[in-house]
């Protein structure tokens, strides 16, 4: 449901939930502009090395983010990580490892992405009403967020999990 309101609300593009597939898509130039990048699916944290979100066909780790990855770098998007724990951190050899840390040494523009295990219901509509604030109303993703949080704080604790990381006061190009 996430994804389609993406694809038909917003005019984003269907990509195969594979392990190649998503690297590759992180590791090839395109002239396109690419704003937003959504991953919703399943994510887990049980360590170092354990930090992972879920494929159809493997599971893509931190390990797998590398200097190869560019449209963080080419574009400066938004990277959605709406998968339970995905903004847990671990803290390894005096250095602090968390998706969203490692996406913004990537030079992705912001990341949004939960703390702690998600209600699917409640995270799929916060998310949905968070993009439509900063895509089609023009907002900052900071009070896109906010909004969001404020119109589903009374259905469960979900909207009070997602963080933005990097720049909170970005506006979508139009």
């Amino acid at each position: 449901e996430e994804g389609e309101f993406i694809v038909t609300a917003l005019g984003g593009k269907a990509m195969p939930g594979r392990y190649a597939e998503f690297l590759g898509f992180l590791s090839k130039a395109t002239p396109q502009p690419i704003q937003i990048v959504h991953f919703a699916g399943h994510g887990r944290n049980a360590g170092a090395g354990e930090r992972g979100i879920e494929m159809e066909d493997g599971t893509v780790t931190l390990e797998d983010l590398t200097s190869s990855v560019i449209v963080g770098k080419d574009h400066k998007s938004l990277f959605v990580l709406n998968a339970c724990e995905a903004a847990g951190a671990d803290f390894n050899l005096g250095v602090v490892e968390s998706w969203p840390e490692q996406l913004i040494k990537l030079q992705f523009g912001a990341v949004i992405a939960p703390l702690w295990a998600v209600r699917d219901v409640h995270a799929s509509e916060v998310i949905k009403d968070t993009l439509k604030c900063f895509v089609h109303d023009g907002l900052s993703l900071s009070e896109a967020m906010r909004r969001a949080r404020a119109k589903h704080r009374g259905a469960s604790s979900t909207p009070y999990a997602y963080l933005c990381y990097g720049d909170v006061m970005a506006k979508a190009r139009r």
